[in-house]
């Protein structure tokens, strides 16, 4: 399949000599000081003698999962810190260990691609996997995957945080992830030219995708949700948040090495604290706490905690500070958003997210759709094309029936025919409407500039 079969890597094509060199790492400590479990396709536990394994090749499959990448970086930097060889490319390798990510059907064949072409190439390698797919699908994992499945049983392990991307791990990531990078730069180069801020395209290309210039820090894994449609429940468990003082010393951190952007990380962060009597109105005011000067993206908040909370909500996000809130839609119809499993009145999530916008009007909003779930009509579709108008940032992805899903087993699945052409269709409206919001963030920022030159001292 690859011109070059040693040295182009089944993920990007690249070649292997540009990918990370001179990283030292010990699979010998992984594998023994850690207590970590490697288990068959059957569940056997199976063990590796100090010998047989001396450095490794991380990769993920994500295309944007910043968790995913987030534990990239874990086992990356712990083992680096122990002072072991890690591989330069995979056929330098003793062990390659391959990243998952399989929150749907794309990601998931994906993920399968890429295992399974890794043991094409390197019949003689030890290959191990670890991420979401595994849980998530293991009938489909076991028929294709012939190495060993990474479980970690050590609960220090599972403690440690990490807070950094490593730059190839990014420059692995979709074409939609990586361009949007890629104007970055220029973006904010007319800014400066102009001495104008485009807002809130510039929050929007900021914050919008993961990007090396934020410290990242996770607040909570696993929900509280049930929606009929996801997976991820499976592979992350039930919620577990991290406590304030946990939060706030990572944030403490983060800030005393110069960082001044920060991103909160979790499955839904909407519903931190849940678990231990606490909630996300206690969380946020304690890290704006003598931070004067930081901005801060939130990710993944559930409509339904920015309804029960939003007495407290629209005072907190409606401070500057924050610069970016992805708050997941999935549908504008009623109908579907119940057969989803969801709890929220849509046009009063709407309410809420306006107010907020009039306080704090830099602010980019976020949201996810999805497309073609099942029973899904016309009418459903076009009431959730609607809502592309409602957001400054719009990511729709195609229905997929995952494993052990309520919505897997829905009779009335949409043909796939409908769903491609529901999502050409979103796909011609998101575009339109991301130009809008430029042109109107463009519109907005000359009008201002303009107001403000003529009311400056010397024009009165």
């Amino acid at each position: 399949m690859w011109p070059d079969r040693e040295r182009r890597d089944p993920v990007s094509g690249a070649i292997h000599p540009d990918l990370e060199t001179g990283a030292r790492l010990s699979w010998a400590t992984l594998l023994f000081s850690l207590r970590f479990n490697l288990e068959d396709r059957n569940g056997k536990v199976l063990s590796l003698g100090d010998s047989s394994v001396k450095s490794f090749y991380l990769i993920s499959t994500t295309e944007g999962c910043a968790t995913n990448l987030l534990e990239n970086s874990k086992y990356r930097d712990y083992y680096l810190s122990l002072g072991y060889l890690q591989a330069a490319s995979p056929a330098e390798a003793d062990i390659i260990f391959i990243n998952t990510c399989g929150y749907n059907r794309q990601m998931e064949d994906r993920a399968a691609r890429i295992i399974s072409e890794f043991q094409s190439l390197y019949k003689n390698k030890e290959i191990l996997i670890a991420g979401c797919l595994p849980k998530i699908n293991p009938a489909r994992v076991g028929k294709f995957f012939h190495g060993k499945i990474f479980e970690a049983d050590d609960a220090e392990f599972k403690k440690r945080q990490s807070h950094e991307f490593s730059k190839k791990d990014l420059a692995r990531l979709s074409f939609n992830h990586r361009f949007v990078s890629a104007l970055r730069p220029w973006v904010f180069g007319v800014e400066k030219a102009l001495g104008v801020c485009f807002q809130p395209v510039h929050n929007i290309f900021d914050s919008v995708v993961i990007s090396e210039e934020y410290f990242y820090v996770t607040i909570s894994q696993g929900c509280v949700g049930k929606c009929t449609y996801c997976a991820i429940k499976r592979a992350k468990g039930p919620l577990v948040s991290r406590t304030i003082a946990e939060i706030r010393n990572d944030f403490d951190s983060g800030y005393a090495r110069g960082y001044r952007k920060f991103w909160l990380l979790g499955d839904d962060i909407a519903c931190w604290g849940q678990d231990s009597g606490a909630d996300i109105v206690e969380l946020l005011p304690e890290l704006l706490a003598n931070r004067p000067d930081i901005q801060i993206v939130l990710n993944y908040f559930d409509p339904h905690y920015l309804l029960k909370y939003s007495a407290s909500l629209e005072g907190i996000l409606g401070d500057s500070r924050f610069v970016c809130i992805n708050i997941p839609m999935q549908t504008g119809s009623a109908r579907i958003l119940e057969r989803m499993g969801r709890d929220y009145n849509i046009q009063e999530v709407l309410s809420v997210i306006a107010r907020i916008k009039n306080i704090n009007p830099a602010l980019a909003v976020k949201t996810n759709l999805m497309i073609g779930f099942p029973g899904e009509e016309w009418r459903d579709f076009f009431q959730t094309l609607r809502l592309v108008w409602k957001f400054d940032a719009v990511l729709a992805l195609k229905y997929t029936p995952r494993p052990h899903t309520v919505a897997a087993r829905y009779e009335n699945q949409v043909p796939g025919g409908v769903v491609l052409l529901r999502s050409a269709l979103m796909s011609g409206s998101i575009l339109i409407r991301h130009g809008a919001v430029v042109f109107l963030s463009i519109a907005q920022a000359i009008t201002q500039a303009m107001k403000d030159s003529k009311n400056a001292p010397g024009n009165a």
